[in-house]
């Protein structure tokens, strides 16, 4: 029982070693499911796209494509809009924000 207090005690001297924060907040890699669904969007300006057209045409996998339209959403680089349906998410539609006018 005192090897393992020791040995607790030591570890408690120790210093812990904290992860360093990433710069790159905001960046989005080239080929990255965020970059598809982007392009997509801007290829497809100024129309409305839902997810499950998002899902279709692009080869990745929904699980990232959530992750990524909610990641663009909120560096406001497009445009989530409720369509007449309200109930989920997956009923959103979603547009490029252009650049020169962000209304």
């Amino acid at each position: 029982m005192y090897e393992s207090f020791y040995r607790y005690t030591q570890r408690l001297q120790h210093p812990v070693r904290r992860r360093e924060r990433r710069t790159n907040r905001g960046e989005i890699k080239p080929g990255s499911s965020s970059d598809q669904v982007l392009n997509l969007l801007k290829e497809e300006h100024p129309k409305y796209l839902t997810r499950a057209q998002i899902v279709k045409r692009l080869d990745v996998p929904p699980k990232s494509i959530d992750w990524s339209l909610n990641y663009l959403q909120a560096l406001g680089k497009i445009r989530g809009h409720s369509a007449l349906d309200k109930r989920s998410p997956l009923y959103k539609q979603y547009q490029y924000r252009d650049e020169r006018n962000k209304a």
